[in-house]
């Protein structure tokens, strides 16, 4: 075998290694979205939690200034 014969191997070898890749990452992306479906069902994620802009307290700021108030840093 010449130069030129082992690239050429080495080349198909590579197309055939990233077509397989490939395959593999889809299969395991489509089992991550399985699996964070199937865990959303057994645990729902919790309600979103009201805050003081939520109330008429917070409407009236919205109001009077005309911008919706900063969200409390944690």
């Amino acid at each position: 075998m010449n130069k030129q014969e082992i690239a050429a191997a080495l080349r198909e070898e590579v197309g055939h290694l990233e077509v397989s890749i490939k395959k593999v990452q889809a299969r395991c992306d489509r089992l991550k979205k399985f699996v964070l479906d199937l865990e959303e069902e057994i645990v729902p994620s919790p309600p979103p939690q009201k805050t003081i802009f939520d109330t008429k307290f917070g409407k009236v700021i919205e109001k009077v200034f005309g911008e919706e108030p900063k969200p409390r840093k944690r």
